[in-house]
C-alpha cells in the first residue's frame, strides 16, 4: 500500500514539473544569441542603422574669366600756362630743343706772334737741343707760331688748373694749332709742371713717353711757352708747353 502511494506520489510530482517546465522551455526556445542578430554587436549594445547618403549634387562648371580690360595710359599731364611772362607753345614745354655741346673757343683774337723767347724758354729750348744732339739728331729750329700757341696753351692750364692734352677752351692741340694758323702734317706737344726749367725738362726726359717725342726725328720745328702758377702752401711753380712739328 506504502508503495503504491509512493509511485503515485512521484507520478504526482513528475506530472507537475513537466506542467511548470514546459512554458519555461518554450520561452527559452525563443530566445537567441544576441550578437547573431543584425544589427547589434557582440558586445550586446545595439548598434545604429546608418541612415543612406544622399549623393552628392555635381559641382556646376565654372565659366571662363571674362578678359580684364587692358590698363589705359595715364593722361599726359597738362603743361600748365605761365601766368606772366613770355607766351610759350605747349610743344615747346613738352619738347623741349636739345642743348648742343659747346664746341671749344675759336683762338678768335690771337696774340701777337711773340718776338722773341723769355728766359725760362730758352732753357727749356737750351735743354732740348743738347738732348738732341746727344742723341745724333739735329736741333729744332724756334717757330713763332707755335710759341704763340705754346704760350696760350700754358697759360690755359694755369687759369682753369686741369691736367691733359685736351683743353676745356681751344680743344685738343692739333685742332687749336690749325685754328690758329700753323701748318704741319705731325704734332707733338708735351706739358710739365715743376719749379724750374731744369727741373722740368729732367722730369720729362724722365719719361720714356715724352723723351720719345722730344728726340723724334720726325720734327723740325719747335715753340715753347712757359706761364706761372701759384700752387698748393703758397709754393710757385711753372707751366711749360712744348709743341714740335715737321
Amino acid at each position: 500500500m506504502s508503495r503504491a502511494r509512493t509511485v503515485v506520489t512521484l507520478t504526482l510530482v513528475t506530472l507537475l514539473l513537466l506542467t511548470v517546465l514546459a512554458p519555461a522551455r518554450a520561452a527559452a526556445a525563443r530566445w537567441v544569441k544576441v550578437g547573431d542578430l543584425p544589427g547589434f554587436p557582440s558586445s550586446g549594445q545595439p548598434v545604429p542603422t546608418p541612415e543612406p547618403e544622399e549623393p552628392e549634387e555635381p559641382e556646376e562648371p565654372q565659366l571662363p574669366e571674362e578678359p580684364a580690360e587692358p590698363e589705359k595710359p595715364a593722361p599726359k599731364p597738362q603743361p600748365t600756362t605761365p601766368s606772366k611772362g613770355k607766351w610759350v607753345s605747349v610743344g615747346d614745354l613738352l619738347n623741349p630743343p636739345k642743348q648742343e655741346p659747346t664746341p671749344p673757343a675759336e683762338p678768335g683774337d690771337l696774340p701777337p706772334i711773340p718776338s722773341g723767347l723769355t728766359s725760362a724758354e730758352k732753357q727749356f729750348l737750351q735743354y732740348l737741343n743738347q738732348e738732341r744732339a746727344a742723341a745724333g739728331l739735329q736741333p729744332l729750329t724756334v717757330d713763332m707760331e707755335l710759341v704763340r700757341v705754346a704760350r696760350m696753351k700754358a697759360q690755359d692750364i694755369t687759369k682753369y688748373n686741369y691736367d691733359g692734352h685736351n683743353s676745356p677752351t681751344y680743344g685738343n692741340p692739333s685742332y687749336m694749332a690749325r685754328r690758329a694758323g700753323v701748318k704741319f702734317t705731325r704734332l707733338g706737344e708735351t706739358i710739365v709742371k715743376a719749379g724750374d726749367p731744369y727741373k722740368g725738362h729732367k722730369l720729362l726726359m724722365g719719361s720714356m713717353a715724352h723723351r720719345n717725342i722730344l728726340l723724334s726725328p720726325n720734327y723740325t720745328r719747335v715753340g715753347i711757352g712757359v706761364d706761372y702758377y701759384n700752387g698748393r702752401h703758397n709754393i710757385n711753380g711753372l707751366v711749360g708747353v712744348t709743341l714740335l712739328a715737321d
